[in-house]
């Protein structure tokens, strides 16, 4: 395979292909950049990282192209390999992973519940994006889409009002919202997953419905939740509100907190 000398640049050219909808060569690519290093017993650390990669890709692609059965063996032989490479770091010395690693654990898990939706399997879809949920608890995404599975499921939110509090409280402290490449996201961590506000919105309008299942107190925290975000969104869009929070506090740090030429001028 053209650039197997340095396989991180098969995943950058695999990524540039899944950029541009090609979806078909970048899954030929993923698959036999995934075999060949699978095969390599002598892999060192690096080319054993770059493994977990392409099965993480690999397994996006097939998701993507919803071919369920494969995407499950892919996000299985992903689990397995990034499991594998952890222990290898922790073996190796390489203690600095730390929130990222938790992240891309929490992300391969997410995708393996999207896959199980894919499959019909709402159930088994939950209980991943639990498992999601503890390893990386800024993500709002699992949140949402675990009561969205349930949702399909059963038609319904009997029962889930635990997790549908829970959800309420990670957007509670979630931080401001922040417009981002002119999309409206919640970011709890700086550098960490984004979750788009109006896609949050929308789906709080169905767990707020009488009908959903939820309790009414629940369903009240909930749309207060959804209101906060609306005027949040309405106070970007006419100027109170700077888009990018953080941004904006940073700057305030950097301004001097007394006129410099006030002071030597007394």
């Amino acid at each position: 395979m053209f650039g197997m000398s340095d396989p991180s640049q098969v995943i950058d050219q695999i990524n540039r292909y899944r950029a541009e909808g090609r979806l078909e060569i970048a899954e030929v690519m993923a698959q036999e950049l995934s075999m060949l290093l699978q095969h390599d017993k002598d892999r060192d650390f690096d080319r054993d990282a770059i493994l977990v990669r392409s099965y993480r890709q690999l397994a996006g692609i097939l998701q993507e192209r919803e071919r369920w059965r494969e995407a499950a063996s892919a996000v299985k032989q992903l689990i397995k390999s990034r499991v594998r490479h952890m222990k290898r770091a922790k073996k190796e010395g390489f203690d600095d992973l730390g929130a990222a690693a938790a992240s891309h654990a929490a992300a391969d898990e997410i995708l393996f519940g999207q896959i199980f939706i894919g499959q019909g399997k709402s159930g088994k879809a939950v209980k991943r994006f639990g498992i999601a949920i503890k390893l990386d608890g800024d993500d709002l995404e699992p949140f949402i889409l675990r009561l969205e599975a349930v949702e399909s499921a059963k038609g319904n939110l009997k029962k889930q009002d635990k997790n549908a509090r829970a959800l309420a409280k990670r957007i509670e402290s979630a931080g401001p919202v922040n417009r981002l490449d002119g999309v409206m996201v919640l970011q709890p961590r700086e550098h960490g997953p984004k979750s788009d506000a109006l896609r949050l919105i929308t789906a709080m309008t169905r767990f707020i419905a009488p009908n959903s299942g939820l309790n009414e107190t629940t369903r009240t925290r909930l749309t207060v939740c959804q209101k906060a975000l609306e005027s949040q969104i309405q106070s970007i869009e006419s100027g109170e509100q700077a888009a990018n929070a953080r941004l904006a506090a940073a700057v305030e740090k950097l301004q001097p907190s007394m006129d410099y030429h006030s002071y030597s001028g007394s």
